[in-house]
């Protein structure tokens, strides 16, 4: 056969689904050196890197996505079988803390700074710059994208003292000084230029187009902050504690956020507890300043098709042109009510039940496009983007939950113990919605008149808040030791999920999308129900010596998988068995491993 002439067979053309290639390493540091006789300065920190390597489509050579004819015999000339371009990234993170605290008159003080920062690079190879290919020679197949940095500095100064009121009384208190940072180094300008304008190929480097940077430097802004909080035992059974924060930021203004708390102790085997609490975030610096033309592939008659999407700053014109608001912060209030119990020597039981309120949550749109606008097509034609997304605060939600906790230790044999634990967490979230049924959505009246609200916020958005991830998660687990062997047995199910498609009807975008199903060949929703799947854990321990173990184990031991994708519409041609919108545990299967613990006491 063909192929087989070439040496290649069906894998060689096939894509990389699932986790990323990745190498890593890190190193941390803990110091503290007394001062006087309560002083100390100490520092921590850290550092790790990490180099992934992973995967976009496979480019055959029989079709070229978004290029033209005239580039097909210079591309395919260095790929004669086509090509699978490779994302390589460079992560890599730093933080350390400085700081000196001591006690003076029964007040705790402690005075430390921190700073981080992470870098994340992007390289791509194994790859092409289709408009490239325009110039005599050009053979280019690896590219320098570009990077993405985040740092932040924060000083803190805090003090605390428990005073002898009633059962006693703790006040603590604080200042914070922070500066976050971020910035976009552009890649080389191969990686994003469009060598050959007007064309018919997509421009930049395939699979991941490098950054093209317009902030003009590094964007930054700071938060000064403080708090007080006040715990007072009334008696050795009650207590009510509370707090109050006031944070003022650079670009979003003041705010004043607050805590109640209780606790009612009825015997030392039980109590009940609870809080109020109100919230503030203030939109991310990647949230207003990302910026980033990526090629997406979209299902269209059953095939996919290549798609520039650009996303844009918030405050661009093309946001405002589509009638984006601005961004602005979310807001939250959250309760909760817990009680703990210790019915009898060595059973412990906790259940929380809570409720988390969040006003203006901020989404990532989808794509929008110029159909609508000679003008903003000839703002996406001018950034090299077919499409356009942004960051907005779209919605409100709902969250509501339980979360119980019932754990057994116990002796059951000399040099013999078990411990046994049954957790289970259930959660509701919710978007919030109008009489009709349907979510209330930030500018729908806008962008509903341009014909987009399809692309602001649809049916399967809703469902990432609402049923994409499990509602369920139940765990058990048991360990048993005896003498220097020990065993670890692991149940843990998750619960259902659900996809429910985007809806192919601009007009309503909270319809069903019905289309061929090939595999039946019937007229089918593409909408999924994944039923819920039970993963076993299992390890095997052994102390060697005094400093030395030795474990081996597997996770997911009898290699479940999450059910196959039942519409031919979202395997895209059996790429894609299970589904990368929803997730219950995964798609790796089972992992063994073996360990080896050296632990050394320096003392």
């Amino acid at each position: 056969s063909i192929m087989s002439a070439r040496g290649t067979n069906r894998n060689t053309f096939d894509l990389r689904a699932g986790n990323s290639a990745m190498k890593s390493g890190a190193g941390f540091y803990n110091f503290a050196y007394p001062v006087g006789l309560n002083g100390e300065i100490y520092a921590f920190g850290g550092y790790s890197k990490k180099n992934g390597n992973a995967t976009g489509l496979y480019r055959y050579p029989a079709i070229i996505p978004g290029s033209a004819k005239i580039y097909a015999d210079k591309v395919f000339a260095i790929y004669p079988n086509g090509f699978l371009p490779e994302i390589n990234t460079d992560i890599q993170d730093f933080s350390t803390t400085a700081g000196f605290r001591t006690k003076f008159n029964d007040w705790n003080f402690d005075l430390s700074n921190t700073y981080g920062i992470n870098t994340f690079g992007f390289g791509v190879s194994n790859s092409a710059n289709y408009t490239q290919f325009s110039m005599a020679g050009n053979k280019q197949t690896s590219f320098d994208a570009g990077q993405l940095k985040f740092y932040q500095n924060t000083v803190n100064a805090d003090i605390s003292k428990r005073f002898s009121v009633l059962e006693g009384l703790n006040v603590g208190a604080g200042l914070e000084y922070r500066i976050d940072g971020f910035g976009i180094r552009s890649g080389e300008e191969a990686s994003y230029k469009n060598f050959d304008v007007p064309s018919a190929a997509s421009a930049g480097a395939q699979v991941f187009p490098g950054f093209l940077s317009t902030l003009n430097g590094d964007k930054t802004r700071n938060n000064i902050a403080g708090y007080i909080d006040l715990e007072q035992d009334f008696s050795r059974q009650f207590m009510v504690g509370g707090a109050l924060r006031l944070e003022n930021y650079s670009d979003f203004g003041s705010t004043l956020n607050y805590k109640v708390a209780t606790r009612y102790k009825f015997t030392d085997e039980f109590l009940i507890r609870g809080s109020i609490s109100s919230g503030f975030r203030a939109p991310s610096m990647q949230q207003r300043f990302y910026e980033k033309t990526n090629t997406l592939f979209i299902s269209q008659g059953g095939s996919l098709v290549p798609v520039q999407a650009g996303t844009f700053t918030n405050d661009s014109k093309l946001a405002g042109l589509l009638g984006i608001p601005k961004l602005k912060e979310e807001t939250s209030v959250s309760y909760s009510a817990g009680i703990a119990s210790k019915p009898f020597e060595g059973f412990e039981v906790t259940v929380d039940a809570y409720q988390i309120d969040i006003k203006d949550r901020i989404i990532l749109t989808n794509n929008f496009d110029g159909k609508t606008s000679d003008q903003i097509k000839a703002i996406l034609d001018n950034a090299g983007a077919n499409t356009a997304n942004f960051f907005t605060n779209a919605v409100d939600t709902r969250a509501t939950g339980l979360e119980a906790v019932f754990s057994y230790n116990m002796k059951v044999g000399k040099g013999q113990t078990l411990s046994t634990s049954l957790a289970g967490t259930f959660i509701k979230n919710t978007v919030k919605k109008d009489s009709n049924g349907k979510p209330i959505i930030r500018a729908s009246d806008i962008l509903k008149n341009g014909g987009q609200l399809k692309n602001y916020f649809n049916r399967e958005d809703q469902s990432r808040f609402e049923d994409a991830n499990p509602h369920s998660k139940i765990s058990f687990s048991a360990n048993y030791k005896v003498n220097k062997f020990g065993v670890m047995l692991r149940f843990v199910r998750f619960g259902e999920v659900v996809y429910k498609d985007g809806g192919n009807s601009a007009a309503d975008p909270f319809s069903q999308n019905i289309i061929l199903n090939a595999f039946t060949g019937k007229a089918e929703a593409t909408d999924q129900t994944f039923s819920a799947k039970t993963v076993t854990d299992l390890s095997l321990s052994y102390q060697l010596t005094k400093e030395l173990s030795v474990v081996v184990g597997a996770n997911n031991l009898f290699n479940v998988y999450p059910d196959i994708q039942a519409h031919s519409n979202n395997q895209s041609l059996g790429r894609f068995l299970f589904s990368r919108r929803v997730e219950q545990q995964g798609y790796n299967g089972a992992y063994y491993f073996a360990r080896l613990k050296l632990a050394i006491n320096t003392k």
